[in-house]
């Protein structure tokens, strides 16, 4: 579509009931291409990690399906352009950029969400989008070796993700009155949370031993804090899995 009449048509043949639409920010480079660029934030740590490029503005997908190989193989220089990027960002992009996607780190009240976006020609960060649904593409699985790119950043998200886990664990088991701990007086047991909050089945923890007769099968219970830290294991263990299969792949 190049002008308005073209859009209304466009939109009246669609047949959509909602519509939603946004101003085209021309962000082609002078080499001729477009580029998206991905961070992920994890925590307090931002880390941009992927990238792309094209030659029409839906810049998605092209290191996987023959049309964006062809066109990677066509320009290599777009290929060295984003290792470059990714191995150093601030001395590509500008201290600005980061500092703008600080900002937008502080302002989504979110421990992990991924963001796409590019930086003009005066700078300024253009954002694509912001999600917590975000994937975190591996930079050499199902791609070709002549199309691999730095392995560092995603490394430092993996990482990054690991930290912020281990740090949640440590703060939900430092909490007065948590398993494992003497609840201080005027902390809140686990009586207390049982009688006062609503607790998911799984999670709802044992109130009393009584409440099993004396059973043993009170204290082998599976408690908040031990449905957390198998659950977090697990996701670890797929986390290793995932990883290996990716490395498979290549």
């Amino acid at each position: 579509m190049s002008n308005a009449r073209e859009a209304r048509e466009a939109i009246a043949e669609s047949g959509w009931p909602d519509l939603y639409a946004i101003e085209f920010v021309d962000l082609r480079k002078e080499q001729g291409w477009y580029r998206k660029l991905r961070a992920m934030c994890m925590g307090d740590q931002t880390v941009i990690f992927h990238g792309g490029c094209y030659s029409e503005w839906l810049v998605t997908g092209g290191f996987r399906n023959p049309e964006g190989i062809a066109f990677y193989r066509a320009h290599p220089e777009s290929v060295e352009h984003l290792c470059a990027i990714l191995n150093d960002p601030e001395g590509e992009l500008g201290g600005g950029c980061l500092e703008a996607l600080r900002q937008i780190r502080e302002r989504i009240p979110l421990d992990i969400f991924g963001i796409d976006f590019d930086v003009d020609d005066a700078g300024q960060v253009v954002l694509f989008e912001a999600t917590p649904g975000m994937v975190i593409q591996h930079p050499r699985a199902r791609k070709p070796p002549d199309l691999w790119l730095p392995m560092e950043p995603f490394e430092r998200v993996h990482a990054a993700f690991h930290h912020l886990v281990a740090r949640r664990i440590s703060e939900r088991a430092t909490k007065p009155g948590d398993r494992g701990e003497e609840a201080t007086e005027g902390s809140p047991s686990d009586e207390h949370r049982s009688a006062n909050h609503s607790w998911p089945p799984v999670l709802r923890p044992v109130r009393s031993i009584g409440d099993y007769g004396g059973s043993n099968l009170a204290r082998r219970a599976m408690t908040p804090r031990k449905v957390i830290i198998a659950l977090v294991l697990l996701l670890f263990a797929l986390i290793r899995l995932f990883t290996s299969l990716a490395g498979s792949w290549h």
